[in-house]
């Protein structure tokens, strides 16, 4: 309620969110929302899955120094500004799950998300993830990797 700004009773300055330190321990799931502003989740664990599968950032995304201890979906985003992920790790991997069609379903997929402005991934760790699928009209993204680190099942 708070990131889509329905939470009765309260309103957000133009700021955005700025939550720090935070244990999600049920599943984000923000499939199809529109937020509004800029969004800052620091430091935070999310023990359960995390979807932003459509959802549509009218600001930054700030995802800082997190942990997603589950499978983050990012399919299809859009993130009007930055995205910064420096530090983050994605999936600390507990099984060997495969869909119907056999696809890993345990790992971060960036598949078609589109991001207006650069991405920071300095000191990310990607125990699986899914392909940054680049599309086609006028959007130029920066990717910096600098100390990227990829760990995969050997």
């Amino acid at each position: 309620s708070l990131l889509t700004n329905r939470m009765s009773g309260t309103t957000l300055r133009p700021a955005g969110v700025r939550i720090w330190g935070a244990t999600i321990v049920e599943k984000l799931d923000l499939t199809n929302e529109e937020i509004a502003f800029p969004v800052e989740l620091r430091s935070c664990t999310f023990k359960d899955h995390v979807v932003f599968l459509f959802t549509r950032f009218k600001g930054r995304l700030e995802l800082e120094a997190s942990q997603f201890e589950a499978p983050a979906d990012f399919r299809y985003a859009r993130i009007d500004g930055d995205l910064d992920a420096e530090n983050t790790r994605f999936n600390k991997r507990v099984s060997e799950a495969v869909d119907e069609n056999d696809n890993d379903v345990e790992k971060a997929d960036f598949s078609y998300m589109k991001v207006t402005g650069p991405i920071f991934l300095n000191g990310a760790t990607f125990d699986r993830f899914g392909i940054f699928n680049v599309q086609e009209g006028g959007i130029y993204v920066e990717i910096y990797l600098d100390n990227l680190q990829y760990t995969a099942k050997k």
